[in-house]
């Protein structure tokens, strides 16, 4: 399974590469890089309680503290759910865990900065006070370290923000993102762009609402936690998941999507973010307590079961059509379109069995949303379902390694595009890959002999839902083998159009 740390998630689970030249900002640009931060001499000072939390995942975290925290009050640190809880399972779009000890070895390194190595203070956590990745993605740690032991490390909460940043305005994002970046850069960096807009974004499981956007650059995998500050240094929202590896519609890891209506679309090379102005609505006195004012879903959830995998065809292989199955004891439910059915409405859900009947077979995001009388609707259960009929055209990159005088090859993965190859090769001269026998890649390189060199190597794709693209060619020969050869390679289809991206926003 796929560790993003931003879910990057592929995500805050894959990492980020430059900016995919394919697409371009609503804003008609990008934004200046990142830069990483210095603090030999105390410029960076202000931002030093934010580190590298070390826990489910490698993510960022930062202090945060709770109105009316006493100096021996253990201190306490902001992340992702997704950084504490296992999100690959299908309950993490619903669960809420409460109170948990932390797992051994978990920790948070603060003064996290380049040039001040010496100076990194690393902080056990001692438990989770509250993690979720229903509605938003977001956990509060509690470190085994009071306020005033941080204080003696030259180490302070962030100050919180009374409101979100206006759409237009400057902001900045402060975190140690990993991805492509060498080791010696992997440090606290800052970014700074502008406050775009609220969404409600979905990805994969999981269903966020009003997340803050932004194109900020260098978000990658590790970004996952980061603050994001307004003007004035204050932290009012933290980076969960960036488009900025997304090559698909279907919602999937690493691909999150925007409810518009109609409809749900991709929008390249954005940041979305956690909203947390109201979270010290929910620790009166230290205490977590849900209600009204709070902005957290409480562990009074909704479970569900048997939810057909993301993305989906719906029909099986012998063209019969995919039934509707899940499971959810004593849930109310509607169901419709993503960007046209409203799950945070309390109208039109139906007191009845769930649906059994076969699955949506238009293309596109479609919800079924799940309630219960007397629970809050601000946090409905939201089963996520993404219908993908459509065959894959990315084209295949292949991996080439020489070996003495044989050669070895194997297709790149990019999932969810390109998440099963059927590979073959033979003779170039004779070989067509219309006529010739393809069988499974199974993960392992395959090797071509001198003697059976020049080659047409032949790869067919096979998108997660299971959709088979066109068969590519790629000839070799003898010259790769005999060189020390480790390179990529493209082949072109003929004659092949791509398919509609139809809700994918082009930039």
């Amino acid at each position: 399974m796929h560790r993003l740390s931003l879910l990057l998630l592929m995500a805050l689970c894959a990492c980020q590469s430059p900016y995919n030249s394919k697409f371009q900002n609503e804003e008609g640009g990008f934004p200046e890089p990142s830069v990483l931060l210095k603090n030999a001499h105390g410029a960076a000072q202000a931002v030093a309680g934010v580190g590298r939390f070390q826990g489910e995942m490698t993510c960022t975290a930062f202090l945060w503290k709770p109105d009316g925290a006493l100096p021996e009050s253990k201190a306490w640190a902001l992340t992702n759910g997704h950084c504490v809880m296992p999100y690959s399972e299908r309950s993490s779009s619903y669960d809420v865990w409460v109170k948990r000890p932390a797992s051994a070895g978990w920790n948070i390194k603060f003064h996290y900065f380049v040039d001040t190595p010496a100076a990194q203070k690393s902080v056990a956590v001692a438990s989770v006070i509250y993690a979720s990745m229903k509605t938003s993605d977001l956990a509060v740690l509690e470190l085994n370290a009071s306020w005033s032991e941080l204080e003696r490390e030259s180490l302070w909460p962030l100050p919180q923000a009374a409101k979100a940043a206006e759409s237009g305005h400057a902001i900045r994002t402060v975190g140690i993102p990993q991805g492509s970046f060498p080791l010696a850069e992997q440090f606290l960096r800052e970014a700074r762009c502008i406050e775009e807009k609220t969404v409600s974004v979905v990805e994969w499981y999981w269903t966020w609402f009003d997340a803050h956007r932004n194109s900020c650059a260098d978000i990658r995998e590790g970004s996952s936690g980061s603050p994001v500050l307004n003007a004035e240094g204050e932290v009012y929202a933290l980076l969960n998941t960036t488009s900025a590896t997304g090559i698909s519609d279907s919602c999937y890891l690493g691909n999150p999507c925007e409810l518009e209506r109609p409809g749900a679309v991709m929008v390249a090379n954005k940041n979305y973010a956690a909203a947390i102005v109201s979270l010290q609505e929910c620790f009166p006195n230290q205490t977590l307590t849900f209600g009204s004012d709070c902005p957290l879903p409480s562990p009074e959830t909704i479970a569900y079961s048997d939810a057909p995998p993301i993305p989906t065809r719906p029909f099986d292989r012998q063209g019969q059509p995919l039934l509707w199955k899940v499971k959810a004891e004593g849930a109310l439910w509607k169901m419709g379109p993503a960007g046209e059915i409203n799950c945070r409405d309390d109208a039109g859900y139906r007191n009845e069995a769930l649906p059994s009947g076969a699955l949506p077979q238009e293309n596109g995001l479609h919800l079924l949303c799940l309630q219960k009388k007397g629970f809050d609707e601000r946090f409905p259960t939201v089963v996520v379902l993404s219908v993908d009929t459509r065959a894959p055209t990315l084209k295949p990159e292949l991996s080439l390694r020489a070996f003495d005088q044989d050669l070895s090859f194997e297709p790149i993965f990019q999932v969810p595009e390109l998440s099963f190859f059927r590979v073959g090769f033979g003779p170039r001269d004779t070989t067509s890959c219309d006529q010739l026998k393809l069988v499974p890649y199974r993960r392992i390189p395959i090797r071509i002999s001198q003697k059976d060199l020049p080659a047409r190597i032949c790869v067919q794709g096979e998108d997660h839902a299971g959709n088979p693209g066109p068969i590519f060619a790629y000839d070799v020969s003898g010259d790769d083998a005999s060189r020390n050869l480790t390179r990529k390679m493209r082949s072109e289809s003929p004659g092949q159009k791509p398919k509609e991206h139809d809700v994918i926003r082009k930039q």
